[in-house]
């Protein structure tokens, strides 16, 4: 999944940091959460759908260290409110489609997050 939207990517940086907490600004950048993981690659971005707001000092940290667990559950709580937000007005598009391109972008996110904290259900 490689979508490109200029317009969901502005609604993001509309948004604050999801690290939160002493950011250097209220300014925020769109950063690419899970891009390999989401159509993406080494140097290539993955869907605009996977973008998070982060302040510049995160988004330069989590590009440096990478995001820690809590980020990355951050990461994922932000983006199915945002999508399911930002598909649902203001779009020409049927419920069905919604549903679609709603449904296969979080399968991706939960696969994603299935395989970074597997379950340990004693098997």
């Amino acid at each position: 999944m490689t979508d490109r939207d200029p317009a969901y990517l502005a609604a993001v940086r509309e948004d604050t940091c999801v690290i939160g907490g002493l950011c250097d600004s209220v300014k925020t950048e769109a950063h690419h959460a899970f891009g390999s993981m989401l159509g993406g690659g080494k140097s290539i971005k993955g869907s605009d759908y996977g973008a998070v707001p982060l302040c510049h000092r995160h988004h330069m940290k989590v590009h440096s260290k990478g995001p820690s667990d809590e980020d990355l559950l951050r990461f994922f709580l932000y983006s199915t409110r945002k999508l399911a937000y930002y598909f649902m007005t203001g779009r020409d598009r049927t419920t069905k489609q919604v549903t679609v391109l709603l449904g296969s972008t979080l399968r991706e996110y939960l696969d994603t997050i299935q395989t970074l904290w597997p379950r340990d259900d004693g098997e």
